[in-house]
């Protein structure tokens, strides 16, 4: 991937933001420990983290060599972006505003703008995957059935020409072997009344149904971070979904009001007074 591409905005100070909403430090995580090559040295290194300020602002201390061309001289503070404009005549166009790529090491951190960075192919991913990549690969590894007939003869009509199998006299039938099968009978629930529940597409649906056994609820107690009004609402909600499954809730309720400079204990208290 040729240049890092982040989403960053230039700021007007040393800090840099995200306008992605992705953080700093998340950037960090994602690309610590992946390897990387620089175009202007066409040397690998491998990503320890992103400097905190732009690459314009980002200092660092460089020896200048004395006149015979010892590297015994004086340090100065010099920027990213001057050095690589000094000393390999870069001017940088994308990342000047954008964090550095620090390939050193934690005492000794060694800074390399992103457009001059590319991130080397077929990297092992270790790290956690988010919502959406889950999900992304979950639908792939689960295609369809004609979708996977259609991969495995489109590999089969492939090998045709494998010089190997040819030297073995190997041949690979490119039709799937047909074998007979049944359907097996959809299982059923019993619900109240003495009534089947039918799955429909592969769910159960409870809508309008009362359980086959159901129970009493007699002692039950609503703690409430909220306002009293939402414990209200929701207590007779939930006495009404009960009552509709069959479940016989008692209407004597214990409202609980609790507020951060309560302490826990009074709230245990509380719930242990209630249930006896």
């Amino acid at each position: 991937m040729q240049f890092f591409r982040f989403g960053f905005i230039p700021c007007y100070d040393n800090s840099v933001y995200f306008s992605l909403g992705l953080d700093l430090a998340k950037a960090k995580r994602m690309l610590k420990n992946f390897m990387i090559k620089t175009a202007h040295q066409s040397i690998e290194y491998k990503i320890i983290g992103l400097s905190d300020s732009r690459c314009k602002d980002q200092l660092f201390d460089m020896r200048v060599k004395n006149g015979d061309g010892a590297n015994k001289g004086h340090s100065v503070a010099i920027s990213v972006y001057d050095y690589f404009l000094q000393h390999y005549n870069i001017q940088l166009q994308y990342s000047a505003y954008m964090p550095c790529v620090d390939v050193g090491k934690p005492e000794r951190p060694k800074y390399l703008p992103l457009e001059l960075c590319t991130l080397i192919p077929d990297q092992c991913y270790t790290k956690a995957l988010s919502l959406m990549q889950r999900a992304s690969l979950a639908k792939k590894s689960r295609p369809n059935p004609q979708a996977r007939v259609r991969t495995l003869i489109d590999a089969v009509g492939n090998q045709k020409d494998d010089p190997v199998l040819a030297e073995f006299h190997i041949s690979i039938e490119k039709q799937l072997t047909q074998v007979e099968g049944r359907i097996l009978e959809t299982p059923k629930l019993k619900v109240g009344n003495n009534e089947d529940c039918i799955p429909c597409n592969g769910r159960w649906n409870f809508n309008s149904k009362k359980l086959y056994e159901p129970t009493r609820i007699e002692r039950w107690v609503v703690v409430n971070f909220l306002t009293p009004r939402e414990t209200f609402l929701f207590s007779q909600e939930l006495i009404n979904c009960g009552r509709d499954m069959g479940i016989v809730v008692y209407t004597t309720r214990l409202f609980l009001s609790t507020y951060i400079y309560q302490p826990f204990s009074y709230l245990m208290i509380s719930l242990i007074n209630a249930a006896y």
